[in-house]
């Protein structure tokens, strides 16, 4: 990969990652909360700066995955990768400025509590989902350049180090769009557990049932989130060290 078209997106890589580690630690600091009474005297002091860690972790992770997809927009044109990061950027901003739009507006409660103001809590997983369909254009475009190397090289002067690149792109690129589907997946179902247990309340579920429900489906999203961060970490480390490793190649990426 040629560092002169795709330095920018190389340096998109440490930002995204950094961001999905601060959301991670987000959470984890809250785990740490019922911890708290145990340092006695200290117990409500301890709890409010646990509080305050995880908020401001909450608020630096979007920060830092939106910086990255601003920066792996410098992908070149034909990728697709710029379209796919300014869309993404578009509805992570869109849905932060729906409350201060709905206030200002003055619009009904029920603006404010629909779809798009339950939305505005799961950013950084619309940012996660978009970084990831930015990683499998990628992934593509890359593939389809070096098949043209491949394809456009004399029989006898095709290697097998050329081959073996078109394999492992082709494998990154499968599991960017399998991480895409999980991940709205994770979305989907995470947002109708946010607006179905005040729809099941108002049928007649009963407080003991509804706390039984939300025990039961917390840890279950929080470790499927975890493990989706994990993947999406992972495959960016896959990614970036396959650019890395791929030095001037292909020959065609400032196309």
């Amino acid at each position: 990969m040629q560092a002169g078209s795709l330095v920018l997106t190389r340096r998109s890589f440490g930002l995204v990652q950094g961001g999905l580690a601060a959301c991670v630690a987000s959470f984890l600091l809250l785990l740490l909360l019922p911890v708290a009474p145990l340092f006695g005297a200290e117990a409500q002091r301890v709890s409010a700066g646990l509080r305050a860690l995880s908020d401001g972790a909450f608020r630096v992770g979007p920060i830092l995955m939106a910086a990255g997809v601003f920066l792996g927009a410098a992908a070149p044109w034909i990728s697709g990768v710029p379209r796919r990061a300014v869309v993404t950027l578009l509805v992570a901003a869109g849905l932060q400025a729906w409350a201060p739009v709905c206030y200002a507006a003055d619009l009904p409660a029920r603006f404010l509590g629909g779809t798009a103001g339950h939305l505005g809590a799961f950013v950084p997983v619309i940012l996660a989902i978009g970084w990831a369909t930015m990683l499998a254009a990628l992934c593509r475009w890359v593939v389809s350049v070096e098949r043209s190397d491949v394809e456009d090289a004399e029989p006898g002067r095709v290697m097998a180090a050329d081959t073996d690149d078109v394999v492992a792109w082709e494998a990154l690129a499968g599991r960017s769009a399998r991480l895409v589907w999980w991940g709205v997946v994770f979305l989907l179902v995470a947002l109708g557990l946010d607006q179905a247990l005040p729809w099941l309340a108002r049928l007649g579920m009963g407080p003991r049932e509804a706390a039984i429900t939300a025990v039961i489906a917390v840890p279950v999203m929080a470790v499927w989130g975890i493990v989706l961060v994990a993947r999406l970490g992972m495959l960016s480390g896959a990614v970036a060290w396959a650019m890395h490793r791929g030095g001037e190649r292909p020959p065609g990426a400032d196309a």
